[in-house]
């Protein structure tokens, strides 16, 4: 019984999909929010403000299910479309932060981190069978060299602020708008967040977009 209202549910969404009524798929999908994975909702929602042109919010949505783990291929597609849309070099643009560099070893949860160092202290152990490691100083090393992949992710990943710009704002000197305007910032522009100072972030990364942004218009990830 439950299984016919869940399909019934979805053959209703997909309707409103398609007479383009977002309003009421957008009021229906949080209603049933606890019915979808995290990345699954995310993705969904973040779908649906891009078909309403709010790139922003869309952006938002597609990086918030990237994070919770939902790495399909339409949400990288969704977010090609959204960087050609707003075409604005912005941190997913470096080499370091895009999606195959540092943003890809965050999307991996603390369980993966800590199930691949688990594997290598076994490795060690393994290893100590042999002479060579019969020194204090060598064991030491390896031990500290084999928790590099968790306190990786613990204390630099972890500590890394993304945000998405959620509309069209300004950037400032300082954080307060007494200091003067830096540059405009691009709606669904996604940047590098640093020090926060009452409700406002410091855009630290990319240098181009650096400046003192309000809280309330970031979404931060």
């Amino acid at each position: 019984m439950e299984k016919v209202k869940a399909n019934e549910w979805v053959e209703n969404l997909k309707k409103l999909y398609v007479e383009a009524d977002y309003k009421s798929v957008e009021k229906k999908l949080r209603q049933n929010k606890s019915a979808y994975a995290d990345g699954v909702y995310y993705y969904n929602i973040g779908t649906l403000h891009i078909k309403k042109g709010e790139i922003g919010l869309g952006r938002y949505g597609l990086e918030k299910a990237l994070s919770h783990g939902f790495q399909s291929p339409q949400v990288f597609h969704n977010l090609d479309l959204v960087r050609e849309k707003i075409q604005v070099e912005d941190i997913s643009s470096s080499s370091l932060f895009n999606y195959g560099g540092i943003e890809r070893l965050k999307m991996f949860s603390f369980e993966n981190y800590l199930s691949l160092t688990l594997g290598c202290l076994i490795f060690l152990v393994w290893l100590m069978r042999f002479k060579f490691l019969e020194s204090k100083l060598r064991r030491l090393f390896l031990i500290l060299l084999v928790c590099i992949p968790i306190l990786f992710k613990t204390f630099y990943l972890n500590t890394l602020k993304f945000a998405v710009v959620l509309k069209k704002s300004q950037a400032y000197e300082g954080p307060s708008k007494i200091y003067s305007k830096v540059f405009d910032l691009e709606e669904g522009s996604k940047v590098l967040l640093s020090q926060k100072s009452g409700k406002w972030y410091l855009i630290a990364s990319p240098p181009q977009m650096r400046g003192w942004v309000q809280e309330q218009v970031i979404g931060k990830l």
